[in-house]
């Protein structure tokens, strides 16, 4: 099926124009994907201080850490090694 030249500068036109916003789209994804990991860094290391803080409250008390048993019961650690600086490229 042959297209006319105008409808051939149309669709070369439009695909340009999505093309670009493709890319657009790509970056502004990439942006909120960087202030999320950011966020979540610093949502971690406030994570990690208040725990230190409630492990050394609760040997202080004598009483059940209720992270550690819950820790020992599936098997992870609470979030305290998450990785949110890395890429959202594979890497093999």
């Amino acid at each position: 099926m042959a297209i006319s030249k105008e409808q051939e500068e149309q669709y070369r036109k439009t695909l340009e124009q999505t093309k670009g916003r493709i890319r657009n789209i790509e970056a502004e994804m990439e942006s909120e994907l960087e202030k999320t990991r950011k966020k979540l860094r610093g949502l971690l290391e406030e994570k990690k201080a208040m725990r230190k803080i409630y492990d050394g409250i609760v040997v202080l008390l004598d009483v059940e850490n209720e992270f550690e048993k819950q820790e020992e019961e599936s098997g992870e650690p609470q979030g305290l090694d998450l990785n949110v600086g890395g890429s959202t490229e594979n890497e093999s």
